[in-house]
């Protein structure tokens, strides 16, 4: 075997090698953030109780990506959108109606987290 076929062969192994390890991590690797499918009316009032012990109301533009992701009814690529869209406005967000830009936040999520965020 040549200098080039072998360089080639080791070359495809170290390929192989890091993709089943890329995929034995991202299988295995639970999710960041809780996430909420359908939470009826009673869990989502304990959801809103226990954000508000943990966290207090939240300056939308100083919120952390916990803080965000911890919100009820969200899930990691929401919390990521809105931290993506706080930080692509030079002054952040002036006013949390603002979030209805962010694709996935709807008017029903807006009225749940009404009384945890505000835009400090």
């Amino acid at each position: 075997m040549g200098e080039q076929a072998k360089t080639a062969a080791l070359w495809g192994l170290v390929t192989v090698v890091m993709l089943v390890t890329c995929w034995i991590v991202f299988v295995t690797t639970p999710p960041i953030f809780p996430s909420y499918v359908s939470v009826p009316a009673a869990e989502a009032q304990t959801d809103l109780e226990e954000y508000l012990e943990r966290f207090g109301k939240v300056d939308l533009n100083h919120a952390t990506i916990q803080e965000i992701g911890a919100l009820p009814q969200i899930d990691d690529d929401l919390a990521m959108r809105i931290m993506m869209e706080r930080d692509r406005r030079p002054q952040g967000f002036t006013a949390t109606e603002e979030l209805l830009t962010v694709d996935g936040v709807t008017k029903e999520l807006l009225d749940l987290w009404k009384n945890l965020l505000y835009c400090g």
